[in-house]
């Protein structure tokens, strides 16, 4: 996580959250590969760790259409 100054001084806190991460560990994904020419299905399962990182936008209702 990464947070900005959002003023006030004497360093209490007030800061804002600027960016963030979030992650999972054993996403189980499942998948059927299917060969045209033969006719066969292979089923095939990963276990992947998935991460997401970014900055954070605050939203006060539904995003505007553009």
């Amino acid at each position: 996580m990464s947070l900005i100054d959002g003023g006030g001084g004497g360093g209490g806190g007030g800061g804002v959250l600027a960016s963030a991460r979030y992650g999972k560990d054993k996403v189980r994904v499942f998948r059927v590969v299917r060969d045209a020419t033969s006719g066969v299905h292979d089923v095939v399962e990963y276990n992947v760790t998935v991460l997401v990182e970014g900055a954070i936008e605050t939203r006060y209702g539904p995003p505007s259409a553009a």
